[in-house]
Order: C-alpha cells, then sequence, then structure tokens
C-alpha cells in the first residue's frame, strides 16, 4: 500500500522548506520580462522513494443532475477569531460553503500551494536556481509524486474527504508558449538545454525542440500529480486553479471579450487535462485597471472558456465550472463594489458556472481594523448579494458536488 512507504518526518522538513518560501499567489497575466542569471542548486533526495503510477486514472460515481449555483468560501478567515471576529456562520448567514468551524483545510473546500515537488526556478538574490531540475524535462517525476503523495497525506489526513481539492501549482504553465514574461527564463533554459546538445541546429528547430520537450515532461507532471490525487482521496474533487488560462482583456490586442483563437486551440491541445480532472477552476480576479463594463467582459469571456474546455473532457459527466474572485481587486487590494460582485456572479451563470469561490488572503486580514472591516463588508455587501442571487436556491446542508 502507498501509505506503508510515506516517509512522513523527512516529508514534513521538506515541506517546510519547499512550500512556505513558494506559496505565493500570482495574478494571472502576460508579465514583463525580468533578466535573472540561471545557477544550478543541489536536490536533495536524489534517489526515488517509491511507488510511481504510470497508467492509472480512478473513475467516479457521477449523476447528470443539474447542479444550484454555489458559493464557497476559501478565505483563512479563521485567523480573525484573535480579535473575536469569527466568520463560522457563512453558511447558516449567506448560504456559502464553508469548512466546518470555518477551519482553512476542513471537509468542503481544501487548496495545496506549490504541493510536492515540480520542478521550478526559484528566485533568491537576484538569481534562480532550479528545484528538481528547474524545467520538467529535467525533473524526477518520482521524487515529485512521492513529495506530492505526502503533502496529501499529511494536509488531507480524512481519507473519505468529498469535497473540493485545489491544486495550486503557477510556477510554470504546460503549454510551452504561455511561459512568457517572468516565465520566460523556463523558455530559456529549455532552449539552452537543447542547443548544448545540438549546436549545429538551427534556432526553429532548437525552438521547436525545446518546446516538445518541455510539454511532453510537463504533461507528465500535472497529468500524474492528479491521477495520483485521486487515487489517495478518490472522493474528493480535484482541480488546477487558474485553468484554463486565457489571458483576454490583457490589454494590446488582448482587449476582447473571448480569449484568443491560439489560446483557445492551446486548450484544445491538453484535452488531456479536461478528461481528468473533477472541476474546472479558471481565475477571475478581478482588477481596477479596466472600467466596469471591460471587467464583466473579462469574466464572462473566462467561464465560457472554463465551460467550452469542460465538454470537450471524455467524461460522461462534464466538470463542474467555478470561477475563483478574489473580493479584492488586485491592483489596490479595495473590496470590489456591490455592482463588481452582482455582474460576476450574473454572468458567471449566464455562462452556465456551477458556481463561484470566494479567495482570500491573510495578508488581506493581517491588522485588526482590517479584520473588523471585511466582516463589515461580508455582512453589508458581499452576504446579502449572495443570499439575493440565491433566493430560489434552498439553504444548502450538505454540497452535493457528485
Amino acid at each position: 500500500m502507498w501509505l506503508n512507504v510515506v516517509n512522513v518526518s523527512r516529508f514534513m522538513t521538506a515541506w517546510a522548506t519547499f512550500n512556505l518560501v513558494n506559496a505565493q499567489q500570482l495574478i494571472q497575466v502576460e508579465p514583463e520580462n525580468v533578466p535573472y542569471e540561471i545557477v544550478d542548486a543541489k536536490d536533495d533526495a536524489s534517489e526515488s522513494r517509491g511507488i510511481f503510477f504510470n497508467n492509472f486514472i480512478t473513475s467516479k460515481n457521477n449523476d447528470n443532475k443539474r447542479h444550484d449555483f454555489t458559493f464557497y468560501w476559501n478565505i483563512p478567515s479563521f485567523i480573525c477569531s484573535k480579535y473575536n471576529v469569527t466568520f463560522t456562520d457563512m453558511t447558516s448567514s449567506y448560504n456559502i460553503v464553508q469548512n466546518k468551524d470555518d477551519k482553512w483545510r476542513g471537509d468542503q473546500i481544501i487548496i495545496l500551494y506549490d504541493p510536492g515537488k515540480f520542478p521550478a526556478l526559484l528566485e533568491h538574490q537576484g538569481k534562480l536556481y532550479r528545484r528538481n531540475g528547474g524545467v520538467p524535462q529535467e525533473g524526477n517525476l518520482q521524487e515529485h509524486i512521492d513529495y506530492f503523495a505526502e503533502s496529501v497525506n499529511t494536509l488531507i489526513p480524512d481519507q473519505n474527504f468529498s469535497g473540493i481539492g485545489v491544486i495550486d501549482f503557477e510556477s510554470w504553465r504546460p503549454i510551452y508558449r504561455q511561459n512568457s514574461g517572468v516565465l520566460q527564463p523556463y523558455k530559456d533554459l529549455s532552449y539552452k538545454l537543447v542547443q548544448r546538445k545540438h549546436r549545429l541546429w538551427s534556432k526553429k528547430l532548437i525552438e521547436e525542440e525545446a518546446a516538445r520537450e518541455f510539454e511532453t515532461a510537463g504533461r507528465s507532471f500535472v497529468e500524474e500529480t492528479v491521477k495520483v490525487a485521486k487515487y489517495l482521496r478518490p472522493n474528493a474533487k480535484w482541480g488546477y486553479y487558474g485553468f484554463p488560462y486565457c489571458f483576454n482583456m490583457n490589454g494590446g490586442a488582448n482587449m476582447k471579450e473571448d480569449c484568443p483563437s491560439n489560446v483557445k486551440e492551446e486548450n484544445n491541445r491538453i484535452k488531456w487535462l479536461w478528461d481528468i480532472v473533477d472541476v474546472v477552476l479558471p481565475s477571475v480576479y478581478l482588477n481596477n485597471k479596466i472600467t466596469a463594463s471591460q471587467r464583466v467582459q473579462f469574466v464572462c469571456g473566462r467561464m465560457r472558456e472554463g465551460y467550452r474546455v469542460s465538454q470537450v473532457s471524455k467524461q460522461p459527466v462534464k466538470p463542474p465550472v467555478y470561477g475563483y474572485l478574489r473580493y479584492v481587486y488586485t491592483d489596490n487590494l479595495k473590496y470590489i463594489s456591490n455592482e463588481d460582485l452582482k455582474q460576476s456572479i450574473k454572468v458567471s451563470k449566464e455562462q452556465k458556472g456551477s458556481g463561484l469561490i470566494f479567495w482570500g488572503s491573510s495578508y488581506d486580514v493581517k491588522t485588526k481594523d482590517q479584520r473588523f472591516d471585511f466582516r463589515n463588508y461580508v455582512d453589508n455587501n458581499l452576504g446579502p448579494i449572495v443570499l439575493s442571487a440565491n433566493d430560489n436556491t434552498p439553504k444548502i446542508l450538505t454540497p452535493n458536488l457528485s
């Protein structure tokens, strides 16, 4: 059995080392280039530890019921209890599904930040260091799988967990072309690796081979991670935060509601992901750099693309789409307006979304005043708007995602 080969003590040290440093939330944009020197760093535990799951995928008992539009609470509001500001009543007061006792990792929804040991280029003092090879084609997949399994067993001890399991990995994207801006070093390193082996090749050939190697290995890491998650917690509904990417309303030529056609084609190329995930979780974080009407288009385009890719899945019951919505604007961290919240809910429903997941950072509620302000915002704005949106929906007792 898997549990017989898990070394929990070794995992706890590694988990603290690799994940506490890198558990930041990245905004889904095409960012600016940042020059870094890439250097090698020694990886510990280089030998394989355990069982590698090559070709398994567990089936899930689903039905064909139409699901109501459901709201989820994925906000670390438990930290507010220090000042006697509590948020344990989100379900009873506002029909928002939350973990029992407002636990951060509980029975309804759990998010795993940068879990396992994905290959990554980690910045330190202006240099990039390779973790587990740096790029997927240089990474040790077995090592990552072992660490990931340990993280699941440690952070989700309930083997019967049946809520939403969110894998939040944002260091690189499985489509080679999409690694631009601050992710450009992944392409640069991939190019150099091929160039070293084929010094007489043209730039075009090198680039094509770099893309092929990166995407082949990248798929293995992304796909096998979900397979292991589904194997270990088969009752959970697993998905990757932020997928599918869209890059709509993104400035310049991309100031359109729909995702660019080449991005849709790339999302079609990762159909293998839609064939295996249980939920599709596009990011619909809002910012104030665009107008209110453009923000509506932004949410509409991303939820539409989420639904589109869910429908190409070969699964008999298509994965539901839940948009990830931060309750503050990403550029100024002010609470999103009532109108933006109402419109985000409205267009998410219109684009056949199954719900919205409210996300927040502990940074948003780090002071006493912020915690009281947030409770007031929930009671006077977010909560009543959600209730109004669910006027015709029965109070949630036990959410059914199956």
